[in-house]
């Protein structure tokens, strides 16, 4: 090649400007996006050497003062113009000089106007004299590694193309929340929550329903609901002692599609408002609670008192109580971050434990490693025709939906599009079951037409004019193919015929608050129709006269006319003005054509609110086998204080040790509350369906004791007055660890409270 160097101080600029792809990358800044160092032709004669360069950023940025140099024999460098902006998303393409790089061992750089190098390509050569560049694979893909570049017909001011990132589907996640964490008798607990997306079961698409479970004391109770539009859903349960519901903490677990979330609130006499002095607090915690091999586990620990030099120590066990991870971290306000990564060589699938220590605290956490099983193939139901019900109990009053499936109704595999299934339509019949109606047959008869894909689908109502209490089967024929389904049909109005026809007529309580609401129900006790019925309440004031002893009018107020529900039923909410002079005796008057019925219920003063101090004294990281716990008054801020709750938590270091390592708490007097031995009060695990704590009498006191069990990790336990207005005598608590030389490590707190 000719090397005349004939110095040529023109610049030629082309632009082109292209909107980045969906899902590009974000780079820091601009980048050689293309380069061709021997172009087609004689470059000693022509300028035809030429360098592109790309803003994958988000912002416009000045190149004004920038360089673009060869590294490589003469080392010709090109200073860009002053006020040259490249826009975001936007090539600009340069040429220089004659002989501007050499055609082997060329690495171009770009520079900012401070002369630092912000982009360099790798070394590269090109002897070809032709229309092929050097690239990269993708615009402004940038990962510092010759595999960036390609050799490839040159794309001069457009695009090499873009990397498309595709999101993996998210796992289905459900929350639950209640609205307060405390409510009084009387009140409506409202637990709300959402799910991340519909899930259905296929081939029917049936949708998945979120199952609430609320429990408590001796209390149980399960709802099933649908999401709404939204996907949030809300269900409501009324605190009153005659539905069930005592003092005591409720629990509250959602189950949706295999995902689940629990919260919990508690029901009490009076609210207590609470001024808490607490210790600080340390946790560890992951981003999920499964992985999979070759994934990164976020680990985070938390602490609400940074401590100065002093380091987080913890350590990564897998399932074969190995230590695969050590290490000390710093917090950063109050904050513990590190990653960690799991082998895909001989993974070890199980339970891994973290363990993690700051100064005088403590924690633990785990979390699972499982294979990944791939989804089976859905497998379509050799039956030539199905027949499923969305529910298998019906109230009368309810919806009944059936669908089904036909299996090949045309006896070929090919495809008709727009049309239904040639042929007889599917014919759906009922009849009572012969061990409960004899056999009857219900005068309810339907024809169904399948679609395309041999689905049919239809609604009926389970009403009293067809249906009474029994068992049913629902039949569906489609040529000389059946299919049947057994369901019960539950009657809410279960009378004695021989009773006289009486109106019954009820609150939700007795006793009422200011700006509360009463909700009013009524019903016949047989089933018969009735328009509406007439309802009104009224304050009663001492000159009131009680009409069951003069004449009066059937309402001394005003009417609401309430229409009735097909069973003859009505629900009628009456608001309470919130100010005192609600307060009082009210009656309600309902007039139901054959019976006028009146009862009475009284609206009080709100109760003061209890205002408590709550003192919390801890010990931690005891080591020994014999512990001495007092509880007594004490006087803090001139405040006398008195134990309420004693708790306590023992962790076993090793796991293999939890089946050797156990507590045992007694009193001064020799009685044994808690522990292994068979004259102990509490020996298992005290949490069962609709309790989480056992009642005990110990030296004349009947306490609550909360205990997870023995041979665990993690054993805890907490004892407390059963009453709420009592609290735990001035006495010495005995706590034995029971081991040998296995090592463990015991805390323990003592919530105290104000004395009135």
């Amino acid at each position: 090649m000719n090397r005349n160097l004939s110095i040529v101080f023109s610049i030629l600029l082309l632009v082109g400007i292209i909107v980045p792809a969906y899902g590009q990358t974000n780079y820091d800044d601009v980048v050689i996006n293309e380069v061709d160092i021997n172009p087609f032709g004689d470059d000693s004669v022509n300028v035809n050497e030429w360098i592109e360069l790309y803003n994958p950023t988000d912002s416009d940025i000045d190149l004004g003062g920038w360089e673009i140099a060869s590294t490589t024999g003469i080392k010709k460098t090109m200073t860009i113009s002053p006020g040259t902006i490249i826009k975001s998303g936007e090539f600009l393409t340069y040429q220089y000089q004659t002989v501007w790089f050499t055609d082997v061992n060329e690495s171009v750089e770009l520079r900012d106007e401070n002369g630092i190098v912000i982009d360099k390509t790798p070394v590269i050569s090109d002897i070809q004299n032709d229309f092929t560049s050097w690239q990269r694979i993708y615009d402004g893909y940038d990962l510092d590694s010759y595999d960036d570049w390609k050799f490839e017909t040159s794309t001069t001011g457009l695009s090499n193309g873009k990397l498309v990132e595709i999101q993996k589907p998210t796992e289905i996640t459900v929350t639950v929340s209640s609205e307060k964490s405390s409510y009084l008798f009387g009140d409506v607990a409202i637990i709300t929550g959402s799910i991340s997306e519909v899930f259905a079961y296929k081939p029917f698409f049936q949708p998945e329903q979120i199952l609430v479970i609320i429990s408590g004391g001796n209390f149980y109770k399960t709802v099933t609901l649908y999401p709404d539009l939204n996907l949030n859903y809300e269900t409501t349960l009324s605190l009153h002692h005659v539905l069930g519901i005592n003092e005591g903490i409720y629990d509250v677990s959602v189950n949706y599609a295999g995902a689940t979330a629990n919260t919990n609130f508690s029901v009490e006499s009076e609210l207590v408002e609470q001024e808490t002095k607490e210790d600080s607090s340390f946790s560890i915690t992951t981003d999920k609670t499964q992985y999979l091999p070759g994934q990164q586990v976020s680990i985070t620990g938390f602490t609400t008192e940074t401590i100065p030099f002093q380091g987080m120590k913890f350590s990564v066990k897998d399932s074969q109580r190995t230590i695969i991870y050590s290490g000390t971290l710093f917090p950063t306000n109050g904050e513990f971050a590190t990653n960690i990564f799991l082998t895909t060589v001989n993974p070890n699938y199980g339970t891994y434990e973290i363990i993690a220590e700051y100064f005088d605290k403590a924690d633990l956490t785990t979390f699972e490693v499982v294979e990944d099983f791939k989804e089976d193939e859905y497998v379509a139901s050799d039956e030539p025709l199905t027949i499923f019900l969305d529910k298998e109990i019906y109230e009368l009053g309810d919806k009944m939906i059936i669908s089904g499936l036909i299996k090949n109704p045309l006896s070929n595999t090919s495809y008709e599009t727009g049309s239904r299934y040639i042929g007889s339509s599917v014919a759906i019949s009922f009849s009572g079951d012969s061990d409960v109606n004899s056999g009857v047959l219900v005068s309810l008869d339907f024809t169904a037409l399948p679609d395309t894909s041999g689905n049919y689908s239809l609604q009926t109502d389970v009403t009293n004019i067809i249906f009474t209490d029994g068992n049913y089967v629902v039949k569906a024929q489609y040529l000389s193919n059946t299919a049947t389904k057994t369901f019960t049909v539950i009657d809410p109005f279960v009378f004695n015929p021989d009773d006289p026809l009486s109106l019954l007529v009820s609150t939700d309580k007795s006793e009422y608050h200011p700006g509360d609401t009463v909700i009013i129900t009524g019903n016949s006790n047989k089933p018969i129709y009735l328009e509406n019925f007439d309802v009104s309440v009224i304050q009663k004031v001492d000159i009131d006269i009680t009409c069951a002893n003069f004449s009066c009018g059937i309402h001394a107020g005003p009417v609401t006319s309430i229409r009735t529900s097909p069973f003859g039923s009505f629900t009628h909410e009456f608001m309470i003005p919130n100010s005192m002079s609600a307060v009082g005796s009210y009656e309600i008057t309902v007039d139901a054509d054959f019976e006028i019925k009146r009862i009475q219920f009284d609206v009080i003063e709100k109760p003061q609110t209890l205002k408590l101090k709550t003192v919390i004294e801890k010990e931690n990281r005891i080591p020994g086998k014999i512990i001495s716990i007092l509880t007594e008054e004490k006087i803090v801020d001139n405040t006398s204080i008195a134990p309420r709750v004693l708790s306590g938590s023992l962790i076993t270091t090793l796991r293999s040790d939890e089946s050797n390592v156990n507590l045992k708490i007694s009193t001064t007097t020799g009685i044994c509350i808690i522990g292994p031995n068979a004259d102990c009060l509490v020996k298992e695990s005290t949490r069962k369906q609709g309790q989480i704590y056992d009642v005990v009498e110990v030296d004349g006191i009947s306490l609550n004791v909360r205990y997870s069990g023995p041979d665990v990790r993690l054993e805890k336990f907490s004892i407390l007055p059963e009453s709420s207005t009592e609290f735990l005598p001035d006495a010495n608590w005995n706590v034995e660890v029971i081991k040998d030389d296995q090592v463990s490590r015991f805390y323990y707190k003592i919530t105290y409270k104000t004395l009135e």
